[in-house]
């Protein structure tokens, strides 16, 4: 029942009186964080995220959402939590060092923890916020870990909304009609017009893109012939009327792809 209640939450389909009736007694008051993590198969690590929180005194749900391992977790009450963000900083070498927000500390221990047992773990916070905004606080702790995934730099311990870039664009335009009519003008010509083969040339167009239009490291990425790829962004390119030498139709192209994430 917890993780359904999670759920729902994240999805922001709980009104806030039925916000406060679940998650009240679960720990989870008026203000909360979200905290995600990237693993295989997040459901399966559900347990060990729970048992983290808990050594740390936290109180939180925890649910699998959108391929990620998501807490909820309570701000409402620890004094370090709900200060801003932006009022503390992480140590130099990106790990959440003396004076960090709790949430930063409570995601850098649960992703060592998951570390120890799941292999590879990426690690984000979001801001605390009201606990009628835990929507847009998913959408923002998974932001935060797709921007740093994309940076192609030194990714820091956990990704927070310092590291968003243009996805805080995107972040201010997702509870309108605004994002998802701009993603369709742009990626709409391949879902509509390619059917079931749209999804590839989209997963193409994702991964062409975040290899920086390398044609042999993306093809690697995706098990396909580079030749095969050089088809599938040149009919990407005649579907959109998007011409990839030009910076602009690029970056076009990345938004809508982001943007994407954001309105499914």
């Amino acid at each position: 029942m917890e993780g359904l209640v999670a759920e729902l939450a994240l999805a922001g389909r709980l009104a806030p009186a039925e916000l406060e009736r679940w998650l009240q007694p679960l720990g989870v008051g008026e203000r909360a964080a979200v905290l995600a993590f990237s693993l295989r198969e997040p459901s399966s690590a559900v347990s060990a995220l729970k048992e983290s929180l808990e050594r740390a005194g936290a109180h939180g749900v925890v649910a699998a959402r959108d391929e990620l391992l998501c807490a909820v977790v309570d701000c409402s009450t620890d004094g370090r939590t709900v200060e801003a963000s932006a009022q503390t900083a992480p140590a130099p070498n990106g790990v959440p060092g003396q004076g960090a927000p709790r949430t930063l500390e409570l995601a850098a221990r649960a992703r060592r923890e998951l570390a120890t047992r799941f292999g590879e773990v990426h690690a984000s916070a979001s801001r605390p916020a009201a606990r009628e905004q835990l929507c847009h606080s998913f959408h923002e702790a998974r932001c935060a870990l797709s921007a740093v995934r994309a940076s192609n730099g030194s990714e820091p311990e956990v990704a927070s909304h310092r590291d968003l870039g243009a996805f805080e664009l995107l972040l201010s335009l997702q509870d309108g009609e605004t994002l998802e009519r701009y993603c369709e003008s742009v990626l709409g010509p391949i879902e509509v017009d390619e059917g079931e083969y749209g999804d590839e040339l989209i997963r193409s167009l994702d991964v062409f893109i975040e290899h920086n239009g390398h044609w042999e490291h993306a093809a690697r990425a995706l098990y396909c012939h580079r030749h095969t790829l050089r088809y599938r962004i040149k009919r990407i390119e005649k579907l959109t009327g998007r011409d990839f030498s030009r910076a602009r139709d690029r970056i076009e192209l990345w938004l809508a792809l982001r943007g994407r994430e954001l309105v499914r």
